[in-house]
């Protein structure tokens, strides 16, 4: 299966990469949009192109306590050529190591840092490492491409606020979105135009999801054979992902089934789950799912900023499908229904109404 052809965000990354450093750049995305696919695939054509440039310092952010990270860090310097010691007490003591090489070999070195939301919570002085990092490089002009990636839309907001790490920096941004229409019909020129629209209306517009694409095959056995089945490769990934995120999710899977259903307001969506005594529980619950990016607001013009006068969306079309459809005939699926089988008596329908609010979406965005 070809690769899903995202030209203008190599040419982004290809642009950035070529700045004489130190340069900061940001790339964010939501989860799946290719964030760290553009990355890697722009830091390997740089090292193909030549120009002197040394091997990449990725960290990997993941969850768990910062000695772990700090150890996989020690790891990562000794793969690149950096000698040190085997591990770190703190952040700033392992920047300052990868300081003290650039300082030394003025080489040029790209630090990737992926999903920087994961790194900070274990790793409270992260901050100041990454201060001392920037600060330094900027002050002795030191050859350094810093990516810093992030799923969550107020990560940089903290990196580059008064408080940052960042704070005064001028980076480049590089906002990874979802797979435009333009490129899927690229991707599966001879779909009709209906086809294409249906498939991502289930599966969404993620580079992850339509590279699985058979386009031999019909939309909806697609969507049978990537999410619909207990073989498929994206079965349950949604409830992974919410409990990935949150440490109770039990109501959130509330307002998200509310929401997939079609529930716009602050009205419906408290009436849709009975575990709610007040209207007021709905805020903090709301407000996680538009940090993480899963909820979307529209605010009328004459609302006032605090007002439940809004509406609500999700943001992700896999999400909405699973919690409209496929999550209730899992238990079909559990009595030994073939995926087909369950697709013609519970998710062809769940399809077509999925179909029809995302049109609506589709429609607002190309206008």
């Amino acid at each position: 299966m070809a690769s899903i052809r995202r030209t203008h965000l190599y040419e982004q990354m290809q642009r950035a990469l070529a700045q004489p450093g130190p340069t900061l750049i940001l790339v964010d995305g939501s989860p799946g949009s290719g964030k760290t696919h553009i990355l890697s695939r722009g830091l390997r054509t740089q090292r193909r192109a030549g120009g002197g440039w040394a091997p990449t310092i990725g960290i990997a952010a993941s969850v768990g306590p910062a000695a772990r990270q700090l150890l996989q860090f020690a790891r990562t310097l000794r793969d690149g050529g950096i000698e040190g010691q085997d591990g770190f007490d703190s952040w700033s003591d392992a920047f300052a190591r990868l300081v003290s090489h650039l300082h030394d070999h003025r080489s040029p070195r790209a630090v990737v840092i992926d999903d920087v939301e994961a790194l900070r919570p274990a790793s409270p002085d992260v901050s100041a490492g990454l201060r001392h990092l920037w600060t330094s490089v900027r002050a002795h002009a030191l050859p350094l491409r810093l990516i810093v990636s992030s799923s969550e839309p107020d990560a940089f907001r903290a990196l580059l606020g008064p408080d940052g790490p960042f704070a005064g920096a001028e980076p480049i941004r590089i906002h990874v979105t979802p797979v435009s229409l333009r490129e899927v019909r690229e991707h599966l020129p001879r779909w009709s135009p209906l086809d294409r629209f249906m498939l991502t209306a289930c599966l969404g517009r993620f580079p992850e999801a339509l590279g699985g694409v058979d386009p031999e095959v019909r939309w909806s056995t697609n969507v049978q054979r990537l999410l619909a089945g207990h073989r498929a490769p994206f079965y349950g990934r949604p409830p992974l992902r919410l409990r990935a995120s949150v440490q109770k999710p039990d109501r959130y899977v509330g307002i998200l089934s509310a929401l997939a259903d079609g529930a716009r307001e602050w009205a419906a969506l408290y009436r849709h789950d009975p575990t709610f005594t007040a209207g007021s529980q709905l805020g903090p619950y709301l407000g996680t799912l538009q940090r993480m990016g899963w909820v979307e607001v529209e605010r009328s013009l004459d609302a006032p900023a605090r007002s439940r006068k809004q509406r609500y969306r999700l943001t992700d079309p896999m999400v909405a499908f699973w919690y409209a459809g496929v999550e209730r005939a899992r238990a079909r699926l559990l009595a030994g229904y073939s995926p087909s089988q369950v697709w013609r008596t519970h998710l062809a329908s769940a399809a077509e109404a999925q179909a029809q609010r995302w049109f609506q979406v589709a429609c607002r965005a190309a206008l």
